[in-house]
């Protein structure tokens, strides 16, 4: 299939290796990208391939000039439809720099912390309402973190997740980077360790009789409290 073009290539770790998506993840992008559709990804092989076999104007980021120029020779040779230009760097480093809506994203550089995540932070608000997000390596805590997030968060929808390693989401809604008080994954995991360490510093002050801190700490948190379920309420 031409979505799998590249895909027998050794691209990567010196020309020994070829960390590619899954087959059918290489033909949902066949059948997701359509003629002169921007796109972009992190990482770099035969997604990179698939993205020109399908007409994309596509932006490659990748910190390895060397798989570059493998894939570059590939494109080179099949004479593909779409344009693919290529960002040199680590994509915490070129991303800030990038602009222009995109129609698909693919997040598949970098899978040490937080590299996942920040490569979804500079590509989610440019991503069309509607736009699909493509996230690799999801059996990777890293990765697993980021889902996790997404499936709970307003505007996005989980579409996917194929054979346990790559999901597949849809944004329904304007990109917003919100409190942690606002985003439920966040909130969810982490309302009741802090009210269980504000239970045991109230029983500290208690237990040493500081009756004026208590009831001061007190009286801040329930304002807190309040203010919090305002903003909760008010989504």
């Amino acid at each position: 299939m031409t979505s799998r073009l590249g895909s027998d290539h050794l691209f990567h770790k010196h020309g020994t290796q070829n960390w590619t998506l899954q087959p059918e993840v290489l033909d949902l992008i066949a059948e997701k990208v359509t003629p002169d559709m921007q796109t972009l990804e992190t990482g770099c092989g035969a997604s990179t391939v698939a993205f020109a076999a399908a007409g994309a104007n596509h932006v490659c980021v990748t910190p390895s000039g060397e798989e570059m120029e493998r894939v570059r020779a590939v494109l080179d040779a099949e004479d593909l439809p779409g344009t693919v230009s290529f960002a040199i760097g680590p994509s915490q480093d070129v991303l800030p720099g990038k602009t222009g809506a995109l129609s698909l994203v693919l997040i598949d550089g970098g899978h040490g912390f937080p590299l996942p995540a920040v490569d979804w932070l500079y590509t989610a608000p440019r991503l069309d309402i509607g736009g699909t997000l493509i996230v690799d390596d999801v059996d990777l805590w890293t990765g697993a973190m980021l889902v996790s997030f997404l499936k709970e968060e307003p505007g996005w929808e989980l579409v996917a997740i194929r054979r346990g390693r790559t999901a597949i989401f849809t944004k329904t809604a304007p990109f917003a980077l919100n409190e942690w008080t606002r985003q439920p994954a966040v909130y969810r995991r982490s309302v009741w360790p802090q009210r269980l360490r504000k239970a045991r510093n109230a029983a500290a002050l208690l237990a040493r009789g500081q009756f004026r801190s208590f009831a001061a700490k007190f009286g801040h948190e329930r304002t807190m409290s309040r203010n919090r379920s305002d903003e909760r309420r008010d989504r």
